[in-house]
């Protein structure tokens, strides 16, 4: 990484690496808390983490069935089940 810079007691290259669990919650709180101090001070890692976190909530929507309102349940399974 051309930027990697070490603030809050990690550097941009740690920050990449543990992004997705820091995203996700998964990182014990001390871990989280020095995430937070460098995010804080590195507009770089500022930015990739809001592009990344943006990315991913795109592609976890992508794998959510559509929702149907009742009417449409129940015609879709009047459809389905029409061969029984």
């Amino acid at each position: 990484m051309a930027n990697d810079q070490e603030l809050g007691g990690l550097w941009c290259h740690e920050i990449l690496q543990g992004l997705s669990d820091y995203l996700a919650g998964d990182l014990p709180k001390a871990q989280a808390a020095q995430v937070d101090l460098h995010l804080t001070q590195c507009p770089h890692c500022t930015q990739f983490g809001a592009d990344f976190s943006k990315l991913l909530k795109q592609v976890q929507s992508l794998s959510k069935p559509p929702s149907l309102r009742p009417e449409g349940q129940a015609a879709l399974w009047q459809v389905l089940t029409q061969g029984d």
